[in-house]
């Protein structure tokens, strides 16, 4: 596991848990499925920092001990003890001491044979080997470095570094190492070359050093050990679902490997393919936006389209009751697989695919951009039950028409909210998957959430203050819609202002209109229109009589050449613009607002 340093409750009573050297003398083995050794110089200089303090009385109090962590094992039936939780804490705690004894063994070549000094070298020894392997078993791709570090650390120059644990266990050697030398004053070269001038003979510096090793075995660690793996996993999840040190897919992964788990030696070839496949899963992960730290919400989004609605915390638990053995941990990782290509086509607006038309993506793209998601789940199990693509386009399209119909008319105007959707939604994409309803019904349903009468639309349209995305997604859908066609660009085009943002120009190119009259107007619909983000950089602040001939201009520079009745014809016979002439063509564009988007663009063969 990747447990991160944490530097609250450290302090534990004497006798009420293991010290690290007791636990230390114990073989532990961590199986093949764990996380990386990922703890670095932040997580070791941490580490360090507050060995220093302890040692120096500094978080010493009566009995009271330095709690270093949990060690969550379990106990298997050939007597092997397989760590769950604490691999990071062990292997640095491993290569901390393996650093002090490399230390000491390069002193004890010029001690003279002192004897305190070797009993305590040979006492670090049990805290590491057993029949000169390391007590903690790492994975085969790290075993060499690993014995290297604590046997023979010279030889690291010569090693290979091989991927990213590696890779930061060589780095925190050097570190401990480099930090202990420098704590006793003494020179190094690297990995334990002196000079001959800098030999130590004073026994109070390695004594130094034995007192912070003897220290740092004695800090606490609570080592919880089930003869069970699905025990030991429990145990695990308590620990970490009040600890909250891991996410859900963290403890996710963990349920899924303890459901395909076979014997104590070996994966089984599910497993293999499980552990294989989740790779691929985070990978896809971290090409969607937010990546692997925005895992929950699309984990979210695949409970509420599948399993049932969830906020928050309940996800996890909702998870793994539906995940109750081999079969159904590969039967998610499948669906959750497919789940992530949906979710690359909803978030990332770069993302070509011929699986989805282009008004489908053009849909989703500008939901993406207002930030308006309630559609997913139920989007995602039409996405899953359907793997003909002409079926999936179309009735993805009429599914899309349908929130497209709520989001212009509820939830741009703030009519419903969109929370009270989210377990409609869920409820709706449940059913859907598990065959209960029809897609016809569905989407019936979703056109008559909330269907308010169109005066009292009309009427929150035109006095609301409209922002840039929506009025960018609803003016490029009005020419798309009028004009049939498909060819607005949201990465070229801009919302422009008639009437100008800023107010700081208006004395020079606007005279008749008072700062008043500006605030009042600036963000009304009829007031804002779409220019080639070259066009709107090059005109704004400017007088209207400047403007209106870059808006009737047909020229290249202008992608939007006849936004027929909405941008180009309104303004052939306007010689100024002030508030009558924008409260007018509010009027104007909420009118054909509710004419195209009222209509309910429903067809009886969505199930075709």
């Amino acid at each position: 596991m990747n447990e991160p340093y944490d530097k609250s409750s450290k302090i534990a009573y004497a006798d009420s848990v293991k010290s690290l050297k007791h636990t230390m003398e114990e073989v532990h083995y961590i199986p093949k499925y764990q996380r990386n050794y990922d703890w670095g110089k932040y997580q070791c200089k941490a580490l360090f920092e507050d060995l220093k303090r302890y040692t120096n009385n500094l978080y010493k109090d009566g009995n009271s001990k330095y709690m270093f962590g949990q060690i969550v094992a379990y106990n298997s039936d050939n007597n092997k003890l397989y760590i769950l939780d604490g691999q990071q804490r062990l292997t640095t705690a491993t290569i901390m001491i393996a650093a002090i004894r490399n230390i000491l063994k390069n002193i004890d070549k010029h001690s003279y044979g002192d004897e305190t000094l070797q009993e305590k070298i040979l006492q670090m020894k049990l805290v590491l080997l057993k029949e000169d392997k390391p007590l903690l078993n790492v994975y085969k791709s790290n075993e060499t470095i690993f014995n290297i570090i604590i046997n023979n650390p010279i030889e690291l120059d010569n090693y290979i570094i091989e991927n990213k644990s590696q890779q930061n266990m060589v780095s925190n050697y050097k570190f401990f190492y480099e930090e202990f030398c420098k704590l006793i004053n003494i020179n190094k070269n690297e990995f334990g070359c002196y000079n001959d001038a800098d030999y130590i003979s004073n026994k109070d510096k390695y004594k130094t050093l034995i007192k912070y090793y003897d220290d740092f075995v004695d800090f606490k660690v609570c080592s919880i050990y089930s003869a069970h793996l699905r025990e030991a996993y429990e145990m695990f999840e308590a620990i970490n679902n009040r600890g909250i040190t891991l996410t859900p897919l963290d403890l996710l992964k963990n349920h899924i490997y303890s459901k395909c788990y076979i014997d104590d030696d070996t994966l089984d070839r599910d497993k293999f393919e499980i552990e294989n496949k989740w790779k691929i899963i985070t990978d896809k992960l971290s090409e969607l936006k937010g990546g692997i730290d925005k895992a929950d919400k699309y984990l979210r989004y695949f409970v509420n389209a599948t399993l049932e609605f969830v906020r928050g915390d309940d996800m996890y638990e909702v998870l793994i009751r539906s995940i109750k053995d081999n079969n159904d941990s590969l039967s998610f990782i499948e669906r959750f697989t497919k789940a992530l290509e949906f979710f690359k086509l909803s978030f990332v607006s770069t993302y070509i695919t011929e699986e989805i038309s282009g008004e489908t993506k053009r849909i989703l793209r500008g939901f993406a951009e207002n930030n308006f998601d309630s559609y997913n789940p139920m989007a995602l199990s039409v996405y899953l039950k359907n793997k003909n693509e002409k079926k999936l386009n179309k009735r993805m399209l009429g599914l899309l028409k349908a929130y497209d119909h709520f989001y212009v008319l509820n939830v741009i105007p703030k009519i419903y909210k969109t929370s009270k959707i989210e377990e409609l939604t869920s409820k709706l994409a449940v059913s859907y998957f598990k065959n209960e309803k029809k897609l016809d019904d569905i989407i019936k349903e979703i056109y008559s959430v909330d269907d308010q009468d169109s005066e009292v639309i009309k009427a929150q349209l035109s006095q609301m203050i409209w922002s840039t995305n929506p009025a960018k997604y609803v003016l490029s859908e009005l020419y798309n819609r009028i004009n049939g066609s498909n060819v607005v660009d949201f990465n070229v085009i801009h919302v422009e202002h008639i009437m100008p943002k800023s107010n700081s120009q208006l004395e020079k190119y606007w005279p008749n209109i008072s700062k008043e009259i500006h605030d009042k107007c600036i963000w009304k619909i009829g007031n804002l229109l779409l220019l080639n983000g070259k066009t709107n950089t090059k005109i704004q602040n400017k007088s209207f009589s400047f403007k209106k001939e870059w808006y009737l201009k047909d020229s290249n520079e202008n992608p939007i050449k006849r936004y027929s009745d909405v941008n180009d014809s309104y303004f052939i016979q306007k010689d100024e613009w002030n508030e009558i002439t924008i409260i007018n063509r509010t009027d104007f564009i909420v009118s054909k607002i509710i004419e195209l988007w009222a209509t309910t663009e429903y067809n009886e063969d969505n199930e075709q």
